[in-house]
């Protein structure tokens, strides 16, 4: 078992069930693809290729907070989503194999789509004249705005962050690219654009983690190490990012401000 949140539940289930299966999912090239759910499909298809005939099953959480304490009280296997290398308890959890590197976090800064072509920023100096919503547990992405000197303003869940953003208590917000053509994010009927040219890097790994006392967690850890090595060798860990656009070539020239 797996928890996630409530809008990854939702997408991931959508994806497993139209392709009946997460071994029968070939493109990641889907506009609701984002982190999360290309970590679950993953997970589960490396799963599969490790041998384990255990069910793959998602259970929901309010929140990523809630998912990390369901699965480190055990009440899951592990959470869906990847974790920080350095944020892994390894006294609790077995550490896979990274399934993000160091150099392939980069995040774009949302504003409203309606109000993107009334910022100017080309510099960290530019940046600082605009305030951002980002979560205080997001410690990276915090850690990365506080040593750019950004003012950041405490948002309790991801949906909260682009609320505010709507509602204009922040400028911007930082996430993942993706395949849209122009990047566009729409939330609770808000669409949100990048600001153009520029984007931020979260430097570390991220690796998925299984409970040590859940049933056949050692069973589940191997099968997950060993095929997350796999999927890299064979490419369709690079090919999943890719083409999520998570990780992508149209933001190549865009200016680091960090």
């Amino acid at each position: 078992t797996a928890a996630t949140e409530p809008q990854n539940f939702k997408i991931i289930n959508k994806w497993f069930a139209e392709a009946k299966g997460c071994q029968n999912i070939r493109s990641f090239d889907r506009g609701d693809a984002n982190r999360g759910v290309v970590e679950a499909v993953l997970t589960c298809q490396a799963l599969k290729l490790g041998g384990y005939d255990g069910e793959f099953k998602l259970v929901m959480a309010p929140n990523f907070t809630r998912a990390m304490l369901m699965a480190t009280n055990g009440e899951v296997t592990m959470p869906a989503e990847s974790l920080w290398a350095e944020d892994v308890d390894e006294k609790k959890f077995y550490s896979v194999a990274p399934i993000l590197l160091d150099g392939d976090n980069l995040r774009a800064l949302f504003v409203r789509a309606d109000k993107v072509a009334s910022y100017s920023v080309k510099t960290v100096e530019d940046l600082r004249k605009l305030t951002a919503a980002m979560q205080r547990n997001w410690v990276k992405d915090w850690a990365a705005l506080a040593q750019m000197g950004i003012k950041a303003h405490d948002a309790g869940s991801a949906e909260a962050l682009l609320r505010m953003v709507a509602a204009g208590h922040a400028d911007f917000t930082l996430f993942g690219f993706n395949a849209n053509p122009n990047f566009e994010l729409v939330s609770e009927g808000n669409k949100f654009l990048p600001l153009p040219g520029v984007k931020i890097a979260v430097h570390g790994e991220r690796r998925l983690s299984v409970n040590k006392t859940a049933p056949e967690a050692l069973a589940v850890f191997n099968a997950l190490n060993k095929s997350i090595g796999i999927l890299r060798a064979n490419g369709t860990i690079a090919r999943a990012w890719r083409e999520s656009g998570f990780i992508n070539k149209r933001v190549d020239s865009w200016t680091l401000l960090n």
